[in-house]
């Protein structure tokens, strides 16, 4: 397979805007400079605070391939600059000045997510796209999941992390593509033309109004995805319950979750929903008649992700045994209620470590979940906890993440369950959700010790 962007990048000059406390522009700088590019690294951030991201470019750096302009983004790189590629991370880049200098001077502006799309048309692949603001990761993994159990080869990519830039896609793969918002915005302003086989929408919720500042913006990004499904013939639209009044081309064929015949290693109603459709879009895109049940089976064996209403092991609290779950993921209160919900299933009373960074969306209805203690952090623990008060739920204000946890194992009732499932995005007190999701583990083993049997 030629590649697509061999001529693109040549002795060209690359600005990276943004590599990212997460390292997400890594994978476009290094494939950038792998094509003989001559790549510079625009970031706002210092050397200390880049540094897991400064780890996956070492080569390069080391070469001189990719040099770093750090502490700003100075607007004189594009003197010179042929391509910006900016990090989807870049809020509201419409009326960012850098990018809008950027295409003031005619600098081709591209993407991570563009650029990936670009290689799958150019292979041999189907694509399964999904988004939502709910389970988009969860399902995304699952039907990555059911794929390998099935025998047919396949790649996971997008917004779940790791960049398919830099390497090969398999003869006939089925690729399995995690769309953010923000990606989707990028590809409807960058791509118009591509579509996937098969494109998902798990549920739909406000969120990340920080980055599209307001709701419409959002939605109409969400939306986006089934718009794609115009450029093509064959098109499928698998729709979750909370979209299924959505519009969708009158090409594309509509599926809805089918009911599954089978037990899922997940807890929760929200996850047999997940697992519904990946198996709807695996189902789509699979030719001539597909066993539903082998694709039920492969996927009710799929463990979870990491930081995802992941059992941390039942440890012990003052008064006895209680079970422990990282859902550290979780960054809408509509992911931390269907986590809630799952562990009800399971547990008469939650602990529920919730709050962390703004985004500017609505977390009063986190104070009416039932047969749950609050126990909030970070920036927005104080709305969440006064919004407790007033519904007179249980509540405590704990500020950081430790102290939660301490405050459950001193009050806490056996078989109680410990949730971490924090509803907002974790930068006021954290890296990133997975570094979170950490301090939660570390925090256990401080105050509650070492997982002591399997769930109840």
């Amino acid at each position: 397979m030629t590649n697509p962007h061999t001529e693109l990048f040549k002795d060209k000059r690359v600005i990276v805007m943004g590599l990212g406390r997460f390292g997400g522009g890594a994978g476009a700088a290094n494939y950038a400079a792998s094509l003989e590019a001559n790549v510079t690294i625009s970031d706002r951030a210092t050397t200390d605070q880049l540094e897991a991201g400064l780890a996956k470019i070492k080569p390069h750096l080391e070469t001189g391939a990719i040099t770093l302009s750090l502490g700003e983004h100075d607007e004189s790189l594009l003197d010179t600059a042929d391509i910006l590629i900016v990090n989807p991370a870049v809020p509201h880049p419409w009326d960012n000045p850098f990018i809008a200098r950027a295409t003031a001077l005619g600098v081709t502006i591209e993407t991570e997510i563009g650029l990936t799309t670009d290689r799958l048309a150019h292979s041999d692949s189907t694509t399964i796209a999904i988004t939502g603001s709910i389970g988009k990761s969860t399902t995304a993994a699952m039907a990555h999941h059911a794929l390998q159990k099935l025998g047919v080869p396949t790649i996971l990519a997008g917004n779940i992390g790791g960049s398919l830039l830099n390497h090969g896609i398999p003869g006939n793969a089925t690729a399995v593509l995690e769309l953010s918002s923000a990606m989707l915005h990028w590809l409807r302003a960058t791509r118009p033309a591509w579509s996937p086989s098969a494109a998902v929408v798990t549920g739909y919720e406000p969120n990340h109004l920080d980055w599209h500042t307001t709701e419409p913006h959002y939605r109409a990004a969400k939306q986006h995805l089934f718009d794609t499904l115009e450029n093509t013939t064959h098109a499928h639209a698998i729709l979750g319950p909370s979209v299924v009044d959505w519009a969708t081309p009158s090409n594309a064929t509509r599926h809805a979750p089918p009911a599954l015949e089978t037990q899922l290693v997940l807890p929760g109603e929200h996850n047999r929903t997940n697992a519904a459709l990946a198996a709807a879009a695996i189902a789509a895109v699979t030719p001539n008649e597909p066993n539903h049940t082998a694709i039920a089976d492969a996927i009710a064996t799929f463990p979870g992700l990491p930081h995802r209403l992941a059992f941390a092991g039942s440890r012990r609290a003052k008064t006895g045994l209680i079970a422990c779950y990282n859902d550290s993921k979780s960054t809408t209160p509509g992911t931390t209620a269907a986590a809630v919900e799952a562990l009800r299933e399971r547990h008469d009373h939650i602990w529920l470590i919730a709050g962390g960074a703004d985004k500017n969306i609505d977390l009063a209805s986190l104070a009416s979940l039932k047969r749950v203690t609050l126990l909030t952090i970070g920036t927005t623990g104080p709305a969440i906890a006064a919004a407790a008060a007033t519904a007179k739920t249980p509540h405590d204000h704990c500020h950081t993440l430790d102290a939660a946890v301490a405050h459950a194992a001193s009050n806490a009732n056996p078989d109680d369950a410990l949730l971490l499932s924090p509803a907002c995005a974790s930068w006021d007190q954290f890296e990133n959700y997975e570094a979170r999701g950490h301090a939660f583990l570390a925090s256990l083993e401080t105050h509650l010790g070492p997982p002591q049997r399997s769930p109840t």
